[in-house]
């Protein structure tokens, strides 16, 4: 059914337009590639073939890959993640510069 659905011309003209609009990924802050992942932002299965585009975000494909894995992380742990990465990287950065 997914795939299916990222055939139909709809979904390639949904893509075309958003990427037109948003023009760069929102974590890279870099130019969105023609390989940019169009990322569903409503996780549910009933809503996989909307072309709503508020429920879509353009994202670079490791960015995409990412959001993904953090997301999965942010289900289970809830917002004790976004602490514990705050610290990573605090971490990483002060020890990077001593």
């Amino acid at each position: 059914m997914k795939e299916e659905f990222r055939l139909t011309p709809e979904w390639w003209d949904m893509r075309r337009e958003l990427i037109a609009e948003q023009k760069i990924d929102p974590v890279t802050k870099a130019k969105l590639s023609p390989k940019a992942n169009c990322h569903h932002l409503d996780q549910r299965e009933e809503n996989y073939q909307s072309t709503d585009k508020r429920r879509y975000l353009m994202l670079q494909p490791l960015t995409h890959k990412m959001i993904h894995f953090l997301y999965n992380q942010y289900k289970k742990q809830g917002e004790h993640l976004f602490d514990t990465l705050r610290e990573i990287f605090n971490k990483m950065d002060k020890l990077s510069k001593d």
